[in-house]
């Protein structure tokens, strides 16, 4: 939030939306309701005991965000990032009113990595073969999300970056921008995740999202669409 305010983009033409499972009296929570530039939903969680994992998937609070923004863009952010402080005037470079769909570059595993955006694979489309690329961060139109129904909620987290260009590019007419000098940092490396992530398969989000859109492919049979998860 602090990296947000210092960016080089006016106050006024921007809205922090926080989504949360903390209990109201949580350090983060109390913080969050101290700043008057961010409008706060607390999730109730009730049956969540101390120390376990939320109940619901991270689908379910980015899709409570999205639905809430008054704004036509959304850049739907986690708490472990921060933005660079020219990154809106590098996105307004690549804005186009045809465009709504926008991959930005982020640290993936390690830093000394440097900031990238992975391919994971490739689609088919119209007899037309694109790189598909790992949505991990993402600046996309409102109305995109609403023509793809919103993220899919069965998805509890890692699975997000594959299913969401999988939903955008069968489901939408639209092509991503690739805005490799747009950063953010994500700082993630205690997560121990490597720099491999992008080619490694996750457990059972993987296996969700792939065969969803096995399915999905083999019943539009006759729109000829095809992609190859290369994970």
């Amino acid at each position: 939030i602090d990296s947000i305010r210092d960016s080089r983009i006016n106050s006024e033409d921007y809205e922090i939306i926080v989504v949360s499972s903390d209990a109201e009296d949580s350090e983060k929570a109390k913080w969050v309701n101290e700043q008057s530039d961010i409008d706060m939903t607390l999730i109730s969680m009730s049956d969540r005991a101390p120390g376990t994992v939320r109940t619901k998937s991270l689908m379910y609070y980015e899709n409570v965000g999205i639905k809430s923004s008054k704004y036509d863009w959304l850049f739907v952010v986690s708490d472990d990032m921060w933005f660079e402080p020219d990154w809106y005037e590098k996105f307004l470079t690549y804005l186009n009113d045809k465009d709504k769909v926008y991959i930005v570059a982020c640290h993936l595993g390690n830093k000394s990595f440097g900031f990238w955006i992975p391919p994971i694979g490739t689609i088919t489309k119209n007899g037309v073969t694109e790189t598909m690329w790992l949505y991990d961060m993402t600046i996309i139109h409102k109305s995109i999300y609403e023509e793809i129904d919103y993220l899919d909620e069965r998805i509890h987290w890692f699975g997000k970056g594959a299913d969401l260009p999988l939903a955008i590019a069968f489901l939408t007419e639209e092509t991503p921008v690739l805005c490799n000098d747009v950063k953010i940092n994500h700082d993630i490396i205690n997560e121990n995740r490597q720099a491999n992530i992008a080619t490694t398969p996750n457990g059972d989000d993987s296996i969700y999202v792939k065969n969803k859109w096995i399915k999905w492919v083999s019943d539009n049979s006759d729109k000829n669409y095809t992609f190859v998860w290369e994970w």
